[in-house]
């Protein structure tokens, strides 16, 4: 089970920890300090809160894949000058 810190998550999720450990708490999650370690059910749980006060009314229970696409633009002289771009679709470098 991977655990993490409250200073860790609020660090990857770009906010103040002690707005995180209010989330947490508002959650039903007790924590106190920023030390303090969350399991991913416990990130699951706070998601799932999040999600509800927000009015998305699914509830998660395991994480899913996520696949990142990249596209790729090619400008063309004709089209340059326009200032139009050409998507090529995948991946190219």
């Amino acid at each position: 089970m991977s655990m993490t810190t409250v200073s860790k998550l609020a660090t990857a999720l770009k906010i103040k920890p002690e707005k995180l450990i209010s989330q947490l708490n508002d959650a039903g999650i007790s924590v106190s300090t920023e030390s303090d370690t969350i399991t991913n059910e416990q990130k699951l749980t706070l998601l799932n809160h999040l999600r509800g006060s927000h009015g998305t009314k699914t509830e998660i229970k395991s994480p899913k894949k996520l696949t990142v696409n990249r596209s790729c633009l090619l400008y063309t002289s004709d089209a340059a000058d326009e200032g139009l771009g050409v998507d090529l679709g995948g991946r190219r470098i």
